[in-house]
């Protein structure tokens, strides 16, 4: 599951460029191969260079001191340094790839938080939600419960049906590290089913818990 970004008013206005950077990295490789690769490693290397900032207010913190980092990524690499116009270019576009990791690092932490205050179970845990819950959950509700002590755990979300604009109900199967939340590759048991009446994504629910817990 994708981790589920932060748009306080403090952060939007840089999210919007650090995205329109994004935008822009993949049809650099149209002009030019090789410096696409080239500035792909720059970005690598600056987003690596940003592991210490933890926090979103970090990342907005050190963003005021960008100015020399595409310069001194390029002379780690010895790679030439780019054009100023394109060293900002890859410059947002790391900060927005450390954005999206101390994300999602902050979710794995409070999942792991969760899982621990939880005990060892039986039972489960919410360990990630979204969204607003309620009734009928609406379109952007996610929702990740762990059973405990195995670390099986139902994904279940709200999304909008691109055709018909109603919403689309979702379920799915996953493994989870029981210590942690953090999902298991290769799980067998993975698979997503989606319904178009809230009524029978309910019973998918109740049906899965009910096998779950008596696995």
């Amino acid at each position: 599951m994708e981790p589920s970004p932060e748009t306080g008013p403090h952060i939007e206005p840089l999210l919007r460029r650090w995205r329109s950077a994004d935008s822009k990295l993949y049809p650099m490789v149209l002009v030019n191969p090789d410096q696409y690769e080239t500035n792909l490693r720059l970005v690598r290397e600056m987003t690596d260079r940003m592991s210490g900032l933890a926090t979103v207010e970090e990342l907005i913190e050190a963003y005021g001191g960008r100015s020399s980092m595409a310069a001194s990524a390029a002379h780690g690499l010895s790679v030439a340094v780019p054009q100023p116009e394109v060293g900002e270019v890859l410059t947002d576009a790391a900060f927005h790839a450390r954005y999206r990791e101390v994300l999602s690092e902050l979710e794995e932490a409070e999942a792991a938080r969760r899982i621990a205050a939880a005990g060892e179970g039986p039972g489960w845990v919410v360990i990630a939600e979204t969204g607003a819950d309620g009734a009928t959950p609406a379109p952007g509700f996610q929702r990740v419960a762990m059973h405990l002590p195995d670390g099986t755990a139902l994904h279940t979300y709200v999304d909008l049906d691109p055709d018909t604009f109603r919403p689309r109900y979702g379920v799915e199967v996953l493994h989870l590290d029981p210590t942690n939340g953090v999902e298991l590759p290769d799980d067998p048991r993975a698979g997503r089913r989606e319904f178009s009446e809230f009524a029978d994504w309910e019973r998918a629910i109740a049906q899965d818990r009910q096998e779950i817990g008596s696995a």
